[in-house]
């Protein structure tokens, strides 16, 4: 981070601790509305370039350095309201104990982020395309997310899931579609599950059985026999099962490719669009 950037967290993080060192019932007050201002000002030209495009649901964005990604400009601007104001208990939404307003900042903007595309995508009538959305206008000064469904959400198998019921949507919901689309993307996300479980049997691998009535319904069967030996009427199996000889997780294209029985470039075109929308849900 460069001189500037600390400069400028430094002052955002003064200016916030000055507008909760009022009381929150004072939010009407000239010089709270001063600061909230100034810091609503300051952040958004600090982390939004000027320069607006258009992201895959054709809605206006800029890209941040604050995330290191393209943000919706009314995300962003939801974000900073809601970050300037009350929560419903009344007290100040930034809680200057748990860390700084840009900290605060980013969290909650990578938060924000994962709801704008998962309701971006579920809202789609048909998924005709994944360009195409259903704007939706949200509240400024919703409540923020408690820290503990915060935690709860990024773990991976949490996030997994969440994106397994967009792909389930996807598939159910794509008549419009490619039906080998859908189960293309089945295929990635199937693969994926089993190459986080296979990596980490202990961490990761357990917490996925413990989530297996959510979790195995969205997984393709015949791809799972296709990777291990053995029968699969649930997660553990994943764990206990051996990869069949031959078969390397870290060449998933290849793998995929012979399952399918598709062309590289095939598989190529799929894979990039569903890598794409994952990167989107899952911030990674």
């Amino acid at each position: 981070m460069t001189a500037d950037y600390e400069e400028m967290n430094l002052k955002l993080n003064q200016m916030a601790m000055e507008m909760v060192a009022f009381d929150p019932a004072d939010i009407n007050n000239p010089l709270v509305k001063k600061l909230q201002n100034e810091i609503l000002t300051l952040a958004y030209v600090s982390y939004s370039q000027a320069e607006e495009k258009y992201d895959d649901f054709g809605n206006e964005a800029r890209s941040s350095g604050l995330v290191m990604k393209e943000v919706p400009a009314d995300v962003f601007m939801d974000l900073l309201y809601t970050l300037l104001g009350r929560k419903k208990d009344g007290q100040w939404a930034f809680d200057p104990g748990k860390g700084s307003f840009v900290t605060a900042l980013k969290n909650k903007l990578n938060w924000k982020l994962k709801d704008y595309y998962k309701e971006n995508i579920t809202n789609s009538k048909t998924f005709v395309s994944l360009y195409e959305t259903n704007e939706d206008d949200a509240a400024r000064h919703e409540t923020i997310p408690d820290d503990k469904a915060e935690e709860e959400y990024e773990s991976l198998i949490d996030k997994m899931i969440g994106f397994g019921y967009i792909m389930d949507k996807y598939k159910r919901l794509s008549a419009e579609r490619p039906p080998k689309e859908a189960r293309y993307f089945e295929g990635f996300f199937t693969f994926d599950t089993t190459n986080a479980v296979k990596s980490d049997p202990e961490e990761i691998g357990q917490e996925a059985v413990r989530h297996n009535d959510t979790l195995f319904p969205l997984l393709l069967v015949s791809l799972l026999k296709y990777l291990m030996a053995g029968s699969f009427s649930q997660i553990r199996d994943i764990l206990v099962n051996p990869l069949r000889d031959g078969v390397d997780l870290s060449k998933r294209g290849e793998l995929l490719e012979n399952f399918f029985n598709i062309s590289h470039p095939t598989q190529s075109k799929y894979s990039i669009k569903y890598d794409k929308l994952k990167r989107a849900v899952l911030g990674a």
